[in-house]
Protein backbone atom coordinates (compact mmCIF):
# COMPACT_ATOMS: atom_id res chain seq x y z
CA UNK A 1 0.00 0.00 0.00
CA UNK A 2 1.45 3.11 -0.71
CA UNK A 3 1.51 6.00 1.31
CA UNK A 4 -1.85 7.38 2.12
CA UNK A 5 -2.82 11.30 2.80
CA UNK A 6 -6.01 11.11 4.39
CA UNK A 7 -9.25 13.46 3.94
CA UNK A 8 -12.12 11.92 3.27
CA UNK A 9 -13.89 8.77 4.63
CA UNK A 10 -16.04 6.43 2.50
CA UNK A 11 -18.02 4.47 5.00
CA UNK A 12 -20.47 1.80 4.71
CA UNK A 13 -23.54 1.44 5.76
CA UNK A 14 -24.97 -1.61 7.32
CA UNK A 15 -23.69 -3.06 10.27
CA UNK A 16 -21.01 -0.15 9.97
CA UNK A 17 -23.34 3.26 10.61
CA UNK A 18 -26.47 1.32 11.83
CA UNK A 19 -27.10 -2.09 13.10
CA UNK A 20 -29.01 -3.31 10.53
CA UNK A 21 -27.65 -6.78 9.07
CA UNK A 22 -30.38 -8.36 11.87
CA UNK A 23 -32.90 -6.42 9.78
CA UNK A 24 -31.70 -8.45 6.79
CA UNK A 25 -31.50 -11.63 8.03
CA UNK A 26 -34.76 -11.84 9.73
CA UNK A 27 -36.47 -10.20 6.45
CA UNK A 28 -35.03 -13.31 4.83
CA UNK A 29 -36.38 -15.79 7.05
CA UNK A 30 -39.96 -14.17 7.36
CA UNK A 31 -39.73 -13.81 3.48
CA UNK A 32 -38.57 -17.28 2.45
CA UNK A 33 -40.39 -19.30 5.40
CA UNK A 34 -43.17 -18.96 3.03
CA UNK A 35 -41.69 -21.64 1.10
CA UNK A 36 -40.58 -23.58 4.08
CA UNK A 37 -37.07 -22.36 3.50
CA UNK A 38 -34.64 -22.20 7.02
CA UNK A 39 -31.64 -20.20 6.34
CA UNK A 40 -28.52 -20.93 8.72
CA UNK A 41 -25.80 -18.58 9.89
CA UNK A 42 -23.38 -20.39 7.06
CA UNK A 43 -26.45 -18.71 4.60
CA UNK A 44 -25.38 -15.44 5.69
CA UNK A 45 -21.77 -15.99 5.74
CA UNK A 46 -21.70 -15.48 2.18
CA UNK A 47 -24.01 -12.88 1.23
CA UNK A 48 -23.20 -10.40 3.74
CA UNK A 49 -22.75 -7.00 1.98
CA UNK A 50 -23.74 -8.38 -1.33
CA UNK A 51 -26.95 -6.30 -3.46
CA UNK A 52 -30.69 -7.38 -2.33
CA UNK A 53 -30.78 -8.69 -6.05
CA UNK A 54 -27.44 -10.86 -5.60
CA UNK A 55 -28.63 -12.02 -2.15
CA UNK A 56 -32.14 -13.07 -4.02
CA UNK A 57 -30.81 -14.67 -6.91
CA UNK A 58 -28.49 -16.88 -4.57
CA UNK A 59 -31.26 -18.29 -3.28
CA UNK A 60 -33.39 -18.69 -6.05
CA UNK A 61 -30.27 -20.84 -6.89
CA UNK A 62 -30.02 -22.63 -3.69
CA UNK A 63 -33.90 -23.50 -3.13
CA UNK A 64 -34.95 -23.67 -6.88
CA UNK A 65 -37.44 -20.61 -6.64
CA UNK A 66 -39.47 -19.87 -9.58
CA UNK A 67 -37.20 -16.90 -10.90
CA UNK A 68 -40.38 -15.22 -11.38
CA UNK A 69 -40.62 -14.17 -8.17
CA UNK A 70 -37.15 -11.79 -8.50
CA UNK A 71 -39.17 -8.73 -8.05
CA UNK A 72 -41.76 -9.67 -4.90
CA UNK A 73 -38.95 -11.18 -3.30
CA UNK A 74 -36.50 -8.39 -3.41
CA UNK A 75 -39.36 -5.49 -2.90
CA UNK A 76 -40.57 -7.76 0.32
CA UNK A 77 -37.18 -8.05 2.03
CA UNK A 78 -36.76 -4.55 1.67
CA UNK A 79 -39.74 -3.34 2.89
CA UNK A 80 -39.68 -5.40 5.61
CA UNK A 81 -35.75 -3.98 6.26
CA UNK A 82 -37.09 -0.66 5.84
CA UNK A 83 -40.14 -1.21 8.52
CA UNK A 84 -37.36 -2.08 11.19
CA UNK A 85 -35.09 0.44 10.44
CA UNK A 86 -38.01 3.04 11.22
CA UNK A 87 -39.01 1.58 14.18
CA UNK A 88 -36.00 -0.33 15.46
CA UNK A 89 -32.86 0.87 13.82
CA UNK A 90 -29.92 2.71 16.01
CA UNK A 91 -26.53 4.08 15.37
CA UNK A 92 -24.11 1.75 16.39
CA UNK A 93 -21.98 2.58 19.60
CA UNK A 94 -19.81 5.38 19.50
CA UNK A 95 -20.64 6.44 16.08
CA UNK A 96 -22.07 9.76 17.22
CA UNK A 97 -18.11 10.81 18.26
CA UNK A 98 -17.36 10.11 15.05
CA UNK A 99 -20.19 12.05 13.04
CA UNK A 100 -19.29 15.31 15.78
CA UNK A 101 -15.19 14.53 14.77
CA UNK A 102 -16.61 14.76 11.11
CA UNK A 103 -18.25 17.66 11.46
CA UNK A 104 -16.51 19.97 13.09
CA UNK A 105 -12.86 19.20 10.81
CA UNK A 106 -15.45 19.62 7.66
CA UNK A 107 -14.19 16.40 6.67
CA UNK A 108 -15.82 15.14 3.52
CA UNK A 109 -17.47 11.92 3.95
CA UNK A 110 -19.86 9.80 1.98
CA UNK A 111 -21.92 6.43 2.26
CA UNK A 112 -20.80 3.52 -0.16
CA UNK A 113 -23.78 0.09 0.48
CA UNK A 114 -24.82 -1.99 -1.47
CA UNK A 115 -28.39 -1.20 0.20
CA UNK A 116 -30.72 0.05 -2.69
CA UNK A 117 -32.23 4.14 -2.15
CA UNK A 118 -35.25 3.07 0.21
CA UNK A 119 -33.11 1.86 2.85
CA UNK A 120 -30.07 4.43 2.38
CA UNK A 121 -32.67 7.06 2.97
CA UNK A 122 -34.42 5.32 5.87
CA UNK A 123 -30.91 5.20 7.52
CA UNK A 124 -30.10 8.91 6.58
CA UNK A 125 -33.61 9.45 8.40
CA UNK A 126 -33.71 7.69 11.55
CA UNK A 127 -29.98 8.88 12.25
CA UNK A 128 -30.45 12.47 11.39
CA UNK A 129 -27.35 12.67 8.93
CA UNK A 130 -28.74 14.93 6.97
CA UNK A 131 -25.96 17.86 6.50
CA UNK A 132 -23.19 15.50 7.97
CA UNK A 133 -23.37 12.17 6.02
CA UNK A 134 -26.63 12.50 3.44
CA UNK A 135 -24.23 11.51 -0.26
CA UNK A 136 -23.96 8.15 -1.27
CA UNK A 137 -23.10 5.87 -3.66
CA UNK A 138 -25.56 2.97 -4.14
CA UNK A 139 -24.30 0.04 -6.03
CA UNK A 140 -27.45 -0.66 -7.49
CA UNK A 141 -26.47 2.03 -9.87
CA UNK A 142 -23.88 -0.59 -10.97
CA UNK A 143 -23.82 -3.45 -12.87
CA UNK A 144 -21.67 -5.26 -10.02
CA UNK A 145 -21.48 -4.72 -6.54
CA UNK A 146 -19.06 -5.50 -3.80
CA UNK A 147 -16.92 -7.19 -3.69
CA UNK A 148 -16.67 -5.73 -7.15
CA UNK A 149 -14.72 -1.99 -6.42
CA UNK A 150 -16.53 0.12 -8.88
CA UNK A 151 -18.59 1.49 -6.10
CA UNK A 152 -15.88 2.75 -3.83
CA UNK A 153 -13.85 4.19 -7.08
CA UNK A 154 -17.07 6.25 -7.86
CA UNK A 155 -16.76 7.50 -4.20
CA UNK A 156 -13.87 8.83 -4.12
CA UNK A 157 -14.43 10.52 -7.52
CA UNK A 158 -17.24 12.16 -6.02
CA UNK A 159 -15.46 13.38 -3.21
CA UNK A 160 -12.99 14.95 -5.48
CA UNK A 161 -10.56 12.96 -4.47
CA UNK A 162 -7.78 10.42 -4.94
CA UNK A 163 -8.09 7.52 -4.00
CA UNK A 164 -4.21 7.55 -1.96
CA UNK A 165 -7.12 10.32 0.23
CA UNK A 166 -9.45 8.22 1.83
CA UNK A 167 -10.24 5.45 4.20
CA UNK A 168 -12.51 2.96 3.75
CA UNK A 169 -14.63 1.67 6.67
CA UNK A 170 -16.58 -1.36 6.03
CA UNK A 171 -17.63 -4.50 8.42
CA UNK A 172 -17.73 -7.29 6.39
CA UNK A 173 -15.91 -9.62 4.10
CA UNK A 174 -17.12 -8.46 0.29
CA UNK A 175 -17.18 -5.42 1.44
CA UNK A 176 -13.36 -5.33 2.62
CA UNK A 177 -12.35 -7.15 -0.39
CA UNK A 178 -14.11 -4.27 -2.88
CA UNK A 179 -12.26 -1.26 -1.17
CA UNK A 180 -9.04 -3.30 -1.36
CA UNK A 181 -9.55 -4.01 -5.10
CA UNK A 182 -9.98 -0.41 -5.41
CA UNK A 183 -6.80 -0.06 -4.01
CA UNK A 184 -8.52 2.19 -1.02
CA UNK A 185 -6.55 2.26 2.52
CA UNK A 186 -9.47 -0.14 4.36
CA UNK A 187 -10.27 -0.24 8.07
CA UNK A 188 -12.95 -2.99 9.08
CA UNK A 189 -14.69 -3.05 12.50
CA UNK A 190 -15.87 -6.79 12.14
CA UNK A 191 -19.30 -7.79 13.98
CA UNK A 192 -18.73 -9.65 17.45
CA UNK A 193 -19.07 -13.10 15.96
CA UNK A 194 -17.20 -12.62 13.09
CA UNK A 195 -14.10 -10.66 14.42
CA UNK A 196 -11.92 -13.91 14.14
CA UNK A 197 -12.18 -14.46 10.60
CA UNK A 198 -8.88 -14.59 9.33
CA UNK A 199 -9.89 -13.56 5.97
CA UNK A 200 -9.56 -10.12 7.70
CA UNK A 201 -6.02 -9.58 7.79
CA UNK A 202 -6.46 -8.47 4.02
CA UNK A 203 -7.64 -5.10 6.06
CA UNK A 204 -4.98 -2.48 6.64
CA UNK A 205 -6.25 -2.01 10.33
CA UNK A 206 -8.91 -3.84 12.10
CA UNK A 207 -10.62 -2.49 15.50
CA UNK A 208 -12.93 -3.72 17.85
CA UNK A 209 -15.18 -0.42 18.47
CA UNK A 210 -15.44 3.30 16.89
CA UNK A 211 -12.94 4.38 19.85
CA UNK A 212 -10.32 2.34 18.77
CA UNK A 213 -10.99 3.73 15.36
CA UNK A 214 -11.27 6.85 15.96
CA UNK A 215 -8.43 7.41 17.96
CA UNK A 216 -5.67 5.86 15.27
CA UNK A 217 -7.89 8.27 12.82
CA UNK A 218 -7.41 11.57 14.45
CA UNK A 219 -3.88 10.74 14.39
CA UNK A 220 -3.61 9.91 10.72
CA UNK A 221 -5.64 12.88 9.54
CA UNK A 222 -3.75 15.36 11.89
CA UNK A 223 -0.84 14.23 10.14
CA UNK A 224 -1.84 14.82 6.92
CA UNK A 225 -3.26 18.48 7.95
CA UNK A 226 0.83 18.86 8.79
CA UNK A 227 2.47 18.07 5.52
CA UNK A 228 0.02 20.11 3.78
Amino acid sequence: MEKINPRGILFDMDGVLIDSEPFWRLAEHIVFDRFGITLSKEHFSYTTGLRNDEVVDIRIREWGLDPALREQLMHDIIEVVVQHIETEGQATEGLPDVLNWIRERGIPAMIVTSSPLPVIRAVIRKLQLEGVLDRFVSATEFEFGKPHPQAYIEGYRRLGLQRSEVVVVEDSINGMLAAKAARIFTTVIPEKDNFENPRFSLADHKFSNWNEWLATMQILFAETVQLS
